[in-house]
């Protein structure tokens, strides 16, 4: 009887397995049942922060000691007072002499060349600045544009030059040593600081920066201002303006309600958001074209905010040239204000703005002058 019972509970038992047996086995990819993503922390990082982790395991390896001399003297070539550069996109040609444009003309070949060289990141070079026709600055500098694949706003870095390209390329292809034009080799960890910029990872903390604030806001503001213009003429807005969208190329036409903002402060956020050094800030100007956003009724200019430790980056809208000028005097160290006209306030009696503009708390009390 025994034997009976054994042999029936064995058979249950083996039945139950075939049955059920794959609903039993571990997920694929792990041991034990566990989650299944454990293990796999990159495909929950960000493309950026992928790059972080090796700018981070490049600066802790060890620098190579092999490193070529390069060549100890060249032969200068005498550049000729005048050039011409004639923009791949509108055919237009706009001379220059020496003075601002002159150097990122000189940059322009090569900087195409090695953009083209760099295949594991989705890179391009922005020369509008060069043409009058397109666009012009007073000082233009190439941009770098990097779409990372995760993130919908390109971060454009201005002022790249072929150093800078080169230092891409080097890391991305995984190498240990940087090679400069005249073959002098040197550690590439020693460029991390200058990586991080370009590929905006070298992000701060919210906490930091509150902190930051707080010191401000004890802070004795200065008394020495400089009083700016006196006098200027205010003009008046356009009745209409033009919005090329620089991530699909379509046009949207805006009247007088939204021209001052294209035809004037557009441009002056570019480039200072572009201009912010300290933390990861990007222009989000993706409401102002219909074609993308087409179901946004009131567009605004919008920044945003990547800051360490916080897995999607912190949007500020509707922002103006003057907050971003507020944010870099604020990171480099400033006490001061400068308004569009030169006229100079405390830093500290913007710091409600400031605060806004970086999604921090606005400190309870700052420091009063004497006699006020």
């Amino acid at each position: 009887m025994h034997y009976v019972v054994g042999a029936l509970v064995t058979g249950a038992l083996a039945l139950i397995v075939l049955l059920f047996g794959g609903c039993l086995q571990p997920a694929q990819g792990t041991e034990g049942g566990g989650d299944p993503d454990e293990g796999t922390g990159d495909k929950r990082e960000s493309q950026r922060q992928r790059l972080a982790q090796r700018l981070k395991a490049l600066a802790a390896s060890p620098a190579p000691t092999d490193l070529a001399m390069g060549a100890m003297c060249y032969a200068a070539i005498p550049a000729s007072p005048v050039a011409d550069y004639v923009c791949p996109d509108c055919g237009e040609k706009t001379q220059y002499a020496d003075g601002p444009g002159r150097g990122a003309l000189g940059e322009v070949e090569g900087c195409r060349r090695l953009v083209e060289e760099i295949d594991e990141l989705d890179v391009s070079l922005d020369e509008s600045e060069l043409c009058a026709s397109c666009g012009g600055a007073e000082k233009p500098q190439l941009i770098l544009a990097i779409h990372y694949e995760d993130e919908d706003t390109p971060r454009r870095v201005r002022g790249v030059t072929q150093r800078d390209l080169r230092l891409l390329r080097e890391f991305l292809d995984g190498e240990k040593v940087h090679t400069d034009s005249q073959d002098f080799e040197s550690p590439l960890k020693d460029y991390t600081d200058r990586l991080a910029e370009i590929l905006g990872t070298r992000q701060v903390t919210r906490a930091n920066l509150q902190a930051r604030l707080a010191e401000l806001a004890q802070t004795e503001p200065p008394t020495e201002l400089a009083p700016g213009a006196m006098c200027y003429e205010i003009a008046m807005p356009p009745e209409r303006a033009e919005y090329i969208c620089p991530t699909c190329g379509e046009r949207t036409l805006y009247g007088q309600e939204l021209a001052g903002l294209i035809e004037w402060d557009l441009e002056s956020c570019r480039r200072r958001a572009e201009a912010i050094e300290g933390m990861d800030v990007t222009l989000d100007e993706s409401e102002l074209c219909r074609s993308c956003t087409p179901e946004i009724e009131d567009p605004t200019l919008a920044i945003l905010i990547h800051y360490a430790g916080e897995p999607e980056p912190l949007r500020i809208d509707p922002v103006q040239p003057a907050d971003l000028k507020l944010i870099s005097e604020f990171l480099g160290g400033s006490l001061v204000h400068e308004g569009e006209t030169g006229f100079e306030t405390p830093l500290v009696d913007h710091m409600d703005r400031l605060a806004e503009v970086l999604g921090l708390d606005a400190p309870a009390e700052t420091v009063v002058e004497e006699g006020a």
